[in-house]
């Protein structure tokens, strides 16, 4: 070497010519070897380089969801963890099916997903450094529910000795939903289906009843809503 200096971790073998090793920075280092006879040190040439050490991309990973998840949203929250061995990372972006749908400019890298739209999702996160590099996420599918919502707010009024039917209506998760009482008693002689949240039968005093019925996603017990009724039965009339 006759001009210059090697990159930091670089080498060159005098006896090989081999310039070898793992450079330790990114930059553009200008330098000269020579090259000599070994028999005759007259006989000897020099060669000037511009050697090009590109920076290291940063890593980044998605850590929330987990691939195969099922979320109840909005919102949704998405996180990463990103690094870069040789600078800094500047921003994270968040994709969902190959749209951006939110970025994080500092740690922890995180954002809240809001709107999002029951569906299935492909996840990535995109990490940025100071040198301009970017690098991919493994990606993560998920499934995003709405969550649990009774649609029916309230009840008919019923009356003593007469059959009485309502389906109540719920949307949101997957569509499967069991029905309990949670507060309160059904007057006698009705009863509440759990499979179809049919309250049925014949009442058989009148009055006014409060009670609070839950409707829950059957695939995820953590899905689920309550709604408060009062019915009334009128008596038997003349």
């Amino acid at each position: 070497l006759t001009a210059g200096a090697l990159p930091a971790g670089l080498s060159l073998a005098a006896a090989t010519g081999v310039l070898s090793g793992t450079p330790m920075q990114p930059g553009t280092f200008p330098i000269t070897i020579q090259a000599l006879d070994a028999a005759d040190a007259a006989n000897a040439v020099s060669q000037a380089y511009v050697l090009t050490i590109a920076a290291t991309p940063p890593a980044v990973s998605l850590t929330s969801p987990l691939h195969g998840a099922t979320l109840v949203g909005p919102p949704v929250a998405l996180a990463a963890t990103a690094t870069d061995a040789d600078g800094t990372v500047t921003r994270v972006d968040f994709y969902a099916n190959a749209t951006v749908v939110g970025s994080a400019a500092a740690a922890p890298w995180s954002m809240t997903w809001d709107p999002v739209a029951p569906g299935t999702y492909r996840l990535t996160a995109v990490a940025s450094d100071n040198d301009g590099l970017t690098t991919v996420s493994a990606a993560a599918d998920v499934t995003v529910l709405a969550p649990v919502t009774i649609d029916t707010v309230a009840l008919p009024q019923a009356q003593v000795a007469a059959p009485y039917a309502v389906t109540l209506v719920a949307t949101g998760g997957t569509g499967v939903y069991g029905w309990t009482l949670t507060a309160g008693a059904l007057p006698s002689g009705l009863s509440l289906a759990a499979a179809t949240g049919v309250l049925s039968g014949t009442p058989m005093q009148p009055g006014t009843f409060p009670f609070t019925i839950q409707a829950q996603d059957a695939a995820d017990a953590a899905n689920a809503v309550s709604q408060a009724y009062v019915l009334t039965i009128a008596a038997t009339p003349p």
